[in-house]
């Protein structure tokens, strides 16, 4: 079987919309449903919840029946287990929340691609090489460098002050505004529509596009969703698991509750 490129990797490229959930129940059928749906990228979010290895390795591959992708969020960029255990897995990349300034995301790069670019151990008979019936071991390498997806959440003082030189590494892909932690680090705690806020997320939002980065954005309405579109956001976030299971039965629970 061969090893086809990343259809998520080829959309960025071509800057062409994404659509994202991130996925916080750990449980493959949550992965299959999304897919089902059309979630093209879902984003297992092992920084804030419960995710054994296992269960990365199981939610990758429920996802890849219905050709989606999926990224591991972690807060650590020396977390080098994890990163380079999911993508031998066959998880499409990494995502680096609170990354604290510019080494960090190099430290995510050398973590996650090989030589030349990076010093990723070498596994060439893993799950997501086919265990090594696919690609020779000089393909190996090439193939996983031009198909890892790498992605960065700006959420504190350093990463801003650091913001033109991350987004000048140039195997960074995505990168999305940590709005909750972002608002706590400049003394606004949640105050996420705060106008100073709103004015400091928007000039973070247009120093990513001019560097030809995919902006990652959480669209929850058809207006949102319009206006993140039209303003060249195209990895559109529109929710996790979670809050759709509590939005659907509040919705249902609601009306039998006033009767």
């Amino acid at each position: 079987m061969l090893l086809k490129p990343n259809k998520v990797k080829e959309k960025l490229k071509n800057g062409e919309k994404i659509i994202c959930a991130f996925m916080r129940i750990p449980n493959p059928m949550v992965a299959e449903i999304m897919g089902v749906c059309g979630v093209e990228l879902i984003i297992i979010d092992c920084e804030h919840f419960q995710f054994n290895i296992e269960t990365v390795a199981n939610v990758i591959r429920a996802a890849q029946l219905y050709d989606v992708s999926c990224l591991v969020r972690v807060n650590d960029a020396t977390d080098y287990w994890l990163m380079v255990n999911a993508l031998d897995m066959g998880a499409a990349g990494i995502m680096l929340a609170e990354a604290n300034g510019a080494q960090d995301v190099l430290n995510l790069v050398k973590a996650t691609k090989y030589y030349p670019i990076g010093h990723r151990g070498v596994c060439t008979d893993s799950r997501a090489s086919n265990y090594g019936e696919t690609l020779s071991p000089s393909e190996h390498p090439k193939y996983f460098n031009d198909n890892t997806i790498l992605a960065v959440v700006i959420e504190n003082k350093q990463a801003v002050a650091e913001l033109d030189d991350i987004l000048a590494i140039p195997e960074l892909d995505i990168v999305s505004v940590g709005d909750a932690d972002l608002s706590y680090a400049y003394g606004r705690p949640g105050e996420t529509n705060h106008p100073e806020h709103i004015q400091l997320r928007n000039e973070i939002c247009e120093k990513i596009l001019a560097a030809n980065k995919t902006v990652l954005e959480k669209v929850s309405e058809t207006e949102d969703i319009n206006r993140a579109y039209e303003a060249g956001k195209r990895c559109l976030y529109i929710a996790t698991d979670e809050s759709l299971l509590i939005s659907g039965l509040k919705r249902i629970i609601g009306p039998i509750k006033s009767l």
